[in-house]
């Protein structure tokens, strides 16, 4: 176990937050806390880099956390809608990275766009299934052990990766030394105590925390604390919220078109359930 100050600013002055604790069951000495400096929100004590590394790395993580269910029922949509994004702002052909690429379905479909694709994945599960189920090129180890050339890659997406690991800030300069000056980083991650249907949630006393202690997740970020990580790391982002159909595909089917406008609306106000940042390489680096 380690103590840690902000990963963002640094600072090492925190508060408690109790309902983030509570709400992913964790127990002493364990706990949530937010920067006062900056807000960045992260779990304070935690385990060391060490320990995480094992942690995903020696288990069947994504079994555990039914990664196969989600590829049926969201991620494929969200892999697809992330592509049709990027290529709003940059077209294939291209080289195009996939950090935590899991058994590689985000690199499945880019490829078929006629994106040229890697990977990088620290699961021996997923890695073997990568290679022999999609025949892809997939480094077996941490980003920063990975042995691309500096500024080789013109798209680098993150989905759902940055809130797992010991320094966000370092992953992002390691991101940034792979990508070309003019390149593009797209970066996913939960919104997860922030978002305006867990506060809908609360407020009608229907949310209902966890009560499996939850370990995977260091950092918890909101829109505005990302951009602000992201600019300390040395980009420019454009950072909004997206919720695909979550909060509306189990009512019933009169209210699903209420329900999707309401969310839509949502998402343009940030309140969105996830959040998705596209990001490029500032001209002059931040101080």
């Amino acid at each position: 176990m380690e103590t840690v100050q902000c990963d963002s600013c640094h600072s090492d002055q925190t508060v408690f937050d109790r309902t983030a604790t509570q709400s992913i069951a964790l127990q002493p000495p364990y706990a949530v806390v937010s920067c006062r400096n900056c807000g960045l929100a992260f779990m304070n004590p935690r385990m060391t880099a060490e320990e995480y590394r094992n942690f995903y790395a020696s288990k069947e993580y994504l079994n555990e956390y039914g990664y196969e269910d989600l590829l049926v029922t969201s991620r494929i949509r969200e892999f697809n809608r992330a592509l049709d994004q990027i290529e709003q702002r940059q077209r294939p052909p291209g080289r195009l990275l996939d950090v935590g690429t899991a058994t590689g379905e985000f690199l499945v479909e880019a490829k078929k766009r006629g994106w040229t694709v890697s990977g990088t994945e620290i699961s021996d599960s997923s890695v073997t299934i990568a290679k022999e189920k999609h025949q892809l090129d997939i480094f077996h180890g941490w980003l920063d052990q990975a042995p691309f050339s500096k500024h080789s890659f013109d798209i680098i997406h993150l989905s759902h990766v940055l809130e797992h690991v010991p320094s966000p800030q370092t992953m992002l300069k390691t991101i940034a030394s792979f990508l070309k000056p003019t390149g593009l980083v797209v970066v996913e991650v939960p919104h997860e105590f922030d978002n305006w249907f867990v506060r809908l949630g609360r407020s009608l006393g229907r949310f209902q925390p966890s009560t499996h202690p939850s370990m995977h997740h260091v950092y918890f970020f909101t829109p505005r604390t990302l951009d602000d990580a992201l600019r300390r790391a040395g980009f420019l982002a454009e950072v909004t919220t997206y919720s695909l159909n979550v909060p509306y595909r189990t009512l019933p089917p009169p209210l699903r078109m209420l329900g999707r406008l309401a969310t839509e609306i949502i998402d343009r106000l940030n309140g969105g359930i996830y959040i998705q940042a596209f990001a490029r390489p500032m001209t002059e680096q931040p101080e």
